[in-house]
C-alpha cells in the first residue's frame, strides 16, 4: 500500500534524452529515460501524451512528478481531459476517489468532482482516507463537511502512544507515519500541536530504522517504505544527508534507496529482486520530493499556481496498409457441431410427432419441418459455431503457445455482500492459453473476458474484479496474486508465466496474512 533538472521546452518536445551520472537529478532523469523507453516516447511531452491515452491506469504519480520537477513547461491539458473523464466514470473506492481528484488539483482542474471526492470519501476508509482527504484540503478543495483544521485534528487524535500512525495495531508503522508526517508538514509552522505531533513521528522513524539503514515493512527492507520515509524528511525541510539520526552503517536514507536501484532507472522492491514499477515510481517522487526541497523549501504535495505552456499534438499518421492474409476456411468448432446436429434432427423428430398427434395428414407439413432441418443442418455446416471457452481462448494467432491455469477468488469475504458469491468462488481453476513471453496480467485479460467478467486495473495494479474494490473492506484489503503457490514481489504486468504455471488471484482483508503470504509476518 502503497512515492532541478533545467532544460528548455523545445529539448522536452524534440525528444533528447538524459545522462545518468551520480546526483539526484540524475537519477530521477534515468528513472525518466526508462519510462520513456517503455511507453515508446521521444520526448516528456510525448510520454505526457501517451498517458493520456491511458488515463486511469496507474500512470498518475509519474504525471504528478512531472507536474512538480517540471512546473510550467509541459503541457497536460489531453491528459488533464483524459483524467477528468476517468475520474467521472464511477471510482467506487473512497481512497481512490481522493486520489484522482488530488491529481486533477495538481494539473490545475476545476472539475466539480475534485469537491465531491472530498465531501463523499474523506475519512470513510480509515486513517489513509483522512490522509489524502487532508492533501486535498491543504490544495484549496472545498468541503461541506471538512475543513484543514477538523482533517488535521483527527490526523493528531490517530497518532499512537509510540509517536506513530498506523492502519491497525498500536505500534507505529513506517509508510504510515512517514504519509502522514507529508500531510500535517505544511501546517507545523501555524499550529505547535502540529508541529509536537511531527516532531514525535520524526523521533518514531528515526528507531524504526534499522541498524544497516533499511526500513522493513511487514517483514522485509524494501524500496517504498525508504522512498516514503525520504518524503517525510523532505517535506519537514530535513536534508537526510546531515541529519545523524537517519545516517546508520555509515549510510544515508538516500544511500539505502540506492541499494534498491537495478540500474538503468529500475528499482527492485527488496534488494536482489527484480524490477519493480511500484518501486520504482515511488523512487521517483521521493527523490523529486528531496530536490523540491533542496531548490526552495517546496513540498511534493503543495501544487502551489498552475501554469503550462499550449502544445499542439502532432497528427498521427495513417497506418501503413498491412498485406491482408488469406482467408482461413471454416473450421469445425470443437465438439459443438455435432451437438447441434443432434438438436436439430431431434426438434424435426418432436414436430412431426406433435403434427401427428394434431392428426395433421397432409404431406405438406412434414415435408416443411424436413425442409427446416436441412437449412438447419446446411447452417450448422458451414458457419463457424464456437463455444465462449473456444472462442477467446483461441489460439490461432498464438505463435509460441503455453498452456497455463488461472482462478479468482475472495474466500475472506465471501457471501458478504449480495454480489459476492457465497462459495468464495469468481472463476474455478480454468486453462488459458497465452503466447511465449506474455504476462500475469495478459492472462487475466484473457480469463475475464473469455468468462465475462469486469476487471479494473492495469498491468501494474489491479483494483478490482467483478465489482470488489481494493479497500472495500478495510485500508488493508485488495486482491493479491500468486503463481505456483509463490506471491510475486512484481507486478502482475512483469511476472511472466511458463508452460503449466498456476496463477491464483485472491482477495485478502489483511495485506496477504490471511491468505498465507508469509511475506507479511509482520515488523
Amino acid at each position: 500500500m502503497i512515492l532541478i533538472l533545467t532544460v528548455t521546452l523545445s529539448v522536452l518536445c524534440c525528444g533528447q534524452g538524459f545522462a545518468a551520472d551520480g546526483d539526484v537529478s540524475d537519477r530521477i532523469e534515468a528513472i525518466l529515460n526508462a519510462r520513456m523507453e517503455k511507453a515508446g516516447a521521444s520526448s516528456l511531452q510525448e510520454l505526457v501524451w501517451a498517458f493520456a491515452d491511458q488515463a486511469g491506469s496507474a500512470e498518475e504519480w509519474y504525471i504528478v512528478s512531472l507536474r512538480q520537477y517540471f512546473p510550467g513547461e509541459l503541457d497536460f491539458s489531453e491528459y488533464r481531459k483524459a483524467y477528468e473523464a476517468y475520474a467521472n466514470s464511477g471510482i467506487k473506492n473512497a481512497t481512490a476517489r481522493l486520489r484522482a481528484a488530488i491529481t486533477l488539483k495538481a494539473l490545475g482542474s476545476s472539475d466539480p468532482f475534485i469537491d465531491q471526492a472530498a465531501d463523499s470519501s474523506i475519512g470513510e476508509l480509515g486513517i489513509m482516507s483522512w490522509i489524502y482527504g487532508l492533501h486535498l484540503l491543504n490544495n484549496g478543495a472545498a468541503s461541506s463537511r471538512f475543513s484543514v483544521e477538523s482533517v488535521t485534528d483527527e490526523l493528531l487524535k490517530l497518532q499512537l502512544s509510540d509517536g506513530g500512525w498506523a492502519v491497525m495495531g498500536d505500534g507505529g508503522d513506517v509508510d504510515v507515519t512517514a504519509m502522514a508526517i507529508q500531510a500535517l508538514s505544511p501546517h507545523m509552522e501555524q499550529r505547535e500541536d502540529v508541529r509536537a505531533s511531527v516532531e514525535r513521528g520524526i523521533v518514531k522513524l528515526a528507531e524504526l530504522q534499522r541498524d544497516d539503514g533499511t526500513f522493513i515493512s511487514f517483514g522485509e527492507a524494501n524500496a517504498e517504505s525508504t522512498a516514503q520515509v525520504l518524503m517525510a524528511l523532505s517535506s519537514v525541510g530535513i536534508d537526510c544527508t546531515k541529519d545523524e539520526r537517519f545516517i546508520k552503517d555509515g549510510k544515508t536514507v538516500l544511500d539505502v534507496l540506492d541499494s534498491f536501484s537495478l540500474g538503468g532507472g529500475q528499482y527492485a522492491h527488496n534488494i536482489g529482486g527484480g524490477a519493480n514499477a511500484t518501486a520504482s515510481i515511488q523512487a521517483l517522487y521521493s527523490l523529486v520530493s528531496y530536490e523540491m526541497m533542496l531548490k526552495d523549501g517546496g513540498r511534493y504535495y503543495i501544487f502551489g499556481e498552475f501554469s503550462e505552456p499550449s502544445v499542439p499534438r502532432p497528427e498521427r499518421p495513417d497506418p501503413k496498409p498491412q498485406p491482408q492474409p488469406e482467408p482461413v476456411p471454416p473450421q469445425p468448432a470443437k465438439n459443438i457441431r455435432p451437438l447441434l446436429y443432434g438438436i436439430t434432427a431431434a426438434a424435426a423428430v418432436i414436430a412431426c410427432i406433435v403434427l401427428a398427434l394434431l392428426k395433421k395428414r397432409s404431406y405438406k407439413s412434414y415435408l416443411f419441418v424436413v425442409i427446416l432441418a436441412a437449412v438447419a443442418a446446411l447452417g450448422i455446416t458451414f458457419i463457424n459455431v464456437q463455444r465462449p471457452d473456444d472462442y477467446y481462448n483461441n489460439t490461432a494467432n498464438v505463435k509460441d503457445p503455453v498452456k497455463t491455469y488461472i482462478s479468482i477468488r475472495c474466500d475472506t469475504v465471501a457471501g458478504e455482500k449480495d454480489y459476492i458469491p457465497k462459495d468464495g468462488i469468481i472463476l474455478d481453476k480454468y486453462e488459458i492459453i497465452i503466447d511465449k513471453g506474455q504476462s500475469a496480467y495478459d492472462q487475466l485479460i484473457a480469463a475475464v473476458k473469455a468468462n465475462s467478467l469486469k476487471l479494473d486495473g492495469s498491468p501494474g495494479y489491479i483494483a478490482g474484479i467483478e465489482n470488489i474494490y481494493e479497500f472495500d473492506f478495510g485500508d488493508l484489503s485488495g486482491w493479491m496474486f500468486r503463481v505456483n503457490g509463490a506471491f510475486s514481489d512484481v507486478g502482475c504486468g512483469e511476472k511472466i508465466l511458463q508452460e503449466g504455471d498456476y496463477t491464483e488471484w485472491l482477495y485478502t482483508r489483511d495485506l496477504g496474512k490471511d491468505i498465507g503470504n508469509e511475506y507479511n509476518g509482520g515488523k
